[in-house]
Parts: structure tokens; sequence; C-alpha cells
């Protein structure tokens, strides 16, 4: 529990998710901070109490919580997470948009269309100087980042429009996993293991175009009702709100006969 003597009340956190939580730090992170440094300053610190700081202490130092903050997205919160850290500590940052990505291969009936978050690209050049790009990437199926690989003959067409930390939907077929030998210091046999996952790219879009133009590039004639429930979905705001969309919604018109099953998506 946070408090402030000045206002003689305890500030509580709502009974908040984690979103909630993190955006009330990263709200009141330069305050505390700021705090801390003045303390020390006055070198009336107890080290001890450091994180037992309350609004106005001993020290004159007043801390001003602000209680008023916009919550932060929170894949962009576990994003902050990878720069800070390396990684991803608090979760999957593509957990939430796992519900979209089945309802749009059932909808299509296309297995092969994936929902990536890019954290890396890195250029690749072959023998003969051809390029190709290499991409570090996040999935909601897999639990390892998979790597996916745009091969020299569309390499220059992704390459200037491709960012890091972005969303984006690709068309692609999972590549063989090679295994590889590797000697164990003090044993006899070599250990077996698997490379990571890797997608070999056919086409990519951003995540607010929607995959709608990945099935017109490669030529896929989807049904005009189906093809209008993936039109209608607004994926602007899902970018940043992925927990607003509705399966039941987007059904709702759909013919009977033709509505996908969704047992996929309700297990997941």
């Amino acid at each position: 529990m946070l408090s402030t003597k000045r206002n003689q009340a305890a500030v509580h956190i709502p009974d908040a998710d984690f979103v909630e939580i993190r955006s009330f730090l990263a709200a009141n992170v330069e305050g505390i901070l700021s705090a801390i440094a003045a303390r020390r300053s006055s070198e009336k610190i107890d080290s001890q109490d450091l994180f037992g700081m309350s609004g106005e202490d001993s020290s004159g130092v007043v801390l001003p919580w602000t209680l008023n903050f916009p919550k932060i997205p929170k894949i962009q919160i576990l994003q902050k997470e990878k720069d800070s850290l390396g990684l991803f500590i608090s979760g999957n940052p593509l957990e939430a948009y796992k519900e979209i990505l089945f309802y749009v291969r059932e909808i299509t009936g296309k297995d092969n269309i994936h929902l990536v978050l890019v954290n890396k690209i890195k250029k690749i050049f072959t023998k003969s100087g051809v390029m190709m790009l290499a991409l570090d990437m996040v999935s909601p199926e897999y639990m390892e980042n998979i790597e996916g690989i745009i091969f020299p003959k569309i390499a220059a067409e992704y390459s200037p429009i491709l960012e890091e930390a972005e969303i984006y939907w690709l068309v692609g077929r999972e590549l063989v996993r090679k295994a590889k030998s590797v000697e164990v210091e003090g044993s006899e046999n070599a250990q077996q293991y698997e490379q990571g996952t890797k997608i070999g790219v056919e086409t990519m879009t951003s995540f607010v175009t929607g995959p709608i133009s990945l099935l017109n590039k490669i030529g896929f004639d989807l049904a005009i009702n189906r093809r209008g429930k993936i039109e209608n979905m607004d994926f602007t705001v899902l970018r940043t709100a992925p927990e607003k969309f509705n399966p039941t919604d987007n059904l709702a018109n759909l013919p009977l006969n033709q509505k996908p099953r969704l047992e996929q998506t309700s297990a997941a």
C-alpha cells in the first residue's frame, strides 16, 4: 500500500490487473526517482526505509502521486519489458490476440495465416550477394520465439516497409525443423536438440490493414459473406484493445450452414 501523510489517507491502487498496476508505476516512476534522489541529498536517509517512503517525511521531501493516468496497452508494456531486459518476463505479448487469429483462420479456412510480432529484422546476404531477411518473431501459438525467413525473391519488397516492434499478418509455411548434434562435456554421446520453428514467408501486411489483402495477393477467393465478416472487423481498434473482439458478434449475420466451428478458439 502506498500512502501520503499530506492527505492523511492511504492511496490504494484499485483492484487492478497487470495493465493498471504497470500504468500506475509508469506514471509515477519519475516522481519516485526524483524523491529518492532528493532524500539522498538531504543526508537524512535511512537506507532500510527506502521502500517504505511516505508522501512526506523527516527530510521534508513530498511525493505527489499521479492518480489520473492513462492505461498503457499491455503489448506496449511487454515491449518495453523486452527492450529493457532482453526478453518478455510477464507473458506472451500476443496472447490476447490468439482468439482473433483462430477466428480469421476459421473464417478463411487457411491454416497458413499467422499473426506475429516482429522483434528484430536482420539482413542476410548470400554468397552471390543477394539479400534475404531473417525475422525474430513472437507468435501466440508458440512458447519460444520463431524465425521468419523472407527469401531473396521478395526481400527487396519488404525490407523498406517492415518495422521492429510491430504486429503483422503473414502467409507462410512452417519449414522443416532440423535436428542438430552437439557434444556434451562429460558424455560419450552427442545430444540432439531441435532448432527453433522457422516460417517461410510468402507475403505480409500490417495488423491494422487486416488479412484480406493477403488473400487478395495470393489469389484466394473467399465467399462474399465470409470476406465481409473480416472486412467489418476494426483492426485499428483491435491493435491496442484486442480484448474488445467478440467472435459471437461477428458471426451474428452469417448463415447457419456457413458458420465456422469455434471449438479451437474456446479451447485455446
